[in-house]
């Protein structure tokens, strides 16, 4: 799961005309990139989404940690960088507890 929605451009070339959308799209096209570039061994974590201007709902520290507590990846605007997904990969509890999606994927 994915935190906030994202801010883009509504039609990719001037910032004056925004909408709000929920961050999947964005997500998806960041996993076939990354997937694409690095491969699927490399985990989906801090990367950039592109066409993002800003997000719905900044995430300050301690609800960031409450967030990734809960294995939600949040999505900040790194200064210099951009919107940024955060550094835990999604997780899936159990009862083995959490592991990671990657090593999930080779089980």
């Amino acid at each position: 799961m994915y935190y906030p929605w994202i801010v883009v451009s509504e039609n990719g070339s001037t910032r004056h005309v925004v909408r709000r959308v929920p961050p999947s799209g964005h997500v998806a096209g960041m996993f076939a990139r990354t997937d694409r570039l690095r491969g699927v061994s490399k985990p989906p974590a801090n990367e950039l989404l592109e066409g993002v201007w800003d997000v719905l709902d900044p995430v300050g520290q301690a609800e960031y940690g409450e967030l990734n507590e809960a294995a939600i990846n949040t999505i900040r605007i790194v200064p210099g960088r951009g919107a940024l997904v955060g550094e835990r990969a999604p997780a899936i509890r159990g009862s083995a507890g959490a592991i990671s999606m990657c090593a999930a994927c080779w089980r």
